[in-house]
């Protein structure tokens, strides 16, 4: 299917906040996109393909590894396509960004996400909305280097939407 002008236009200035944030975050260093890969461990091409809207099917996993690199909070890409603006990450003081761990590219870890993954029609959700739960939790979870309780407060709510 064919990309809309205003979709691609949404892409376009997406890039453009994302290069705004990557120099923001480190002026000296990250006006290099190679720098800022290094530091993040991810892909040149995907940096470079995020932020000069040269692709726009990016999968969950994939956008939020790119809102871990650029310190953004989870769903901040979505929403800043939609016109918000780019929320950032709170954050007590400024950090190097993290490298993004490969994991959270990865399949089910476990019988619980892989259940959830498929889950029974009764729970109210999709697989995609799942699959979106599991991937933040992940990155929040390496972030904060254990468990990430905002996990359980966002299953709430989107069976509170559903209902």
């Amino acid at each position: 299917m064919a990309e809309t002008a205003g979709e691609t236009q949404s892409w376009k200035r997406l890039g453009e906040l994302l290069i705004q944030r990557r120099v923001g975050l480190d002026p000296s260093r990250y006006r290099s996109r190679q720098a800022f890969c290094e530091d993040t461990g991810l892909d040149y091409r995907l940096i470079y393909d995020a932020e000069q809207a040269k692709r726009t099917n990016f999968g969950v996993a994939t956008l939020a590894a790119l809102e871990q690199a650029y310190q953004l909070k989870p769903g901040a890409i979505r929403e800043a396509l939609a016109g918000a603006p780019l929320a950032h990450a709170a954050a007590p003081q400024a950090q190097p960004p993290q490298r993004v761990d490969p994991a959270v590219f990865a399949d089910p870890a476990d019988p619980v996400e892989e259940w959830l993954l498929h889950p029974p029609a009764s729970l109210g959700v999709t697989p995609e909305e799942i699959s979106a739960l599991i991937v933040t939790h992940r990155v929040l979870a390496q972030r904060e280097g254990v468990f990430a309780p905002g996990f359980d407060r966002e299953m709430r709510e989107l069976r509170r939407r559903r209902a």
